[in-house]
């Protein structure tokens, strides 16, 4: 059985499919729409028949994101990692809630649905503040090309480049913090998996040193001499006196220091 941390880690798996579902699924319904042409927002704007089946597949992917970034945060504490990284991710998770919340041509779509665009800064800190393990192997790699790719999503702000296609500038953006998302969902369930081997050869370590200590004891014990013998015993077992230890031997269940005293000047 999967468990909720791993859970949490693979919801960076389910936000693109979820996100690029709804987008290609509102294109069909909405009719005469081209990805290329035509902004995200068209299929969410109001009066629209893929208003409501926009809206919350967008909300879906903010309580994704809320998870994943909950996901990503105990793991970053638990390997001693930096969480800044992680908590940029955060903007998306509003600026995708805010979006579906204000639908196009509200004021507030534009403002609540602005801050995505420090969604960028997350692979970059991570490539400056996370240092690459065998878990985490291509960090550097991924960092720079989802900030390369998200980058493009940046040319939405120069209207004379790619003039007739904004939906495709905007597309590029999407496209990198996919990347993005599905590299960390990759790479921190490796952590989580190496963390949890960690764990369970560090108990077994202690189970095996503490049946070698009981063992080492039990074979003192089964030893002559060893602590288990009484003083009447290595009396008899080193003594050098046979009438000693004829007496004792029919003198059972006598206290063994009252023999020892009585019988020790027979030798």
């Amino acid at each position: 059985m999967i468990s909720v941390q791993k859970q949490l880690i693979y919801t960076g798996f389910g936000i693109p499919l979820l996100f690029w579902g709804t987008l290609a699924l509102c294109g069909i319904l909405f009719g005469e729409y081209s990805h290329f042409s035509n902004l995200v927002s068209e299929l969410g704007a109001a009066g629209t028949r893929t208003q409501v089946l926009f809206s919350l597949g967008l909300l879906f992917c903010s309580i994704l994101s809320l998870a994943f970034v909950v996901g990503l945060y105990r793991e970053c504490r638990k390997a001693q990692m930096s969480v800044m990284p992680v908590l940029f991710v955060l903007t998306y998770t509003f600026s995708i809630a805010g979006a579906a919340i204000y639908p196009l041509p509200h004021r507030l779509h534009g403002v609540l649905g602005s801050p995505s665009i420090f969604l960028i800064l997350s692979p970059v800190l991570a490539f400056l503040l996370w240092r690459q393990t065998s878990s985490l192997a291509g960090i550097r790699l991924f960092s720079i090309l989802s900030f390369l790719i998200m980058s493009l999503g940046f040319l939405a702000f120069l209207p004379s480049v790619l003039e007739s296609y904004p939906g495709l500038k905007q597309r590029f953006f999407h496209a990198g913090w996919s990347l993005w998302f599905a590299y960390l969902s990759v790479g921190f369930s490796g952590i989580l998996e190496q963390s949890r081997a960690s764990t369970a050869s560090s108990g077994t370590s202690v189970l095996t040193s503490i049946g070698s200590r009981i063992s080492r004891m039990l074979e003192e014990r089964a030893k002559p001499g060893g602590r288990n013998t009484t003083r009447s015993d290595r009396t008899v077992h080193s003594g050098t006196c046979p009438r000693v230890s004829s007496l004792l031997d029919k003198r059972k269940g006598s206290e063994p220091r009252f023999l020892d005293h009585r019988y020790s000047r027979l030798c």
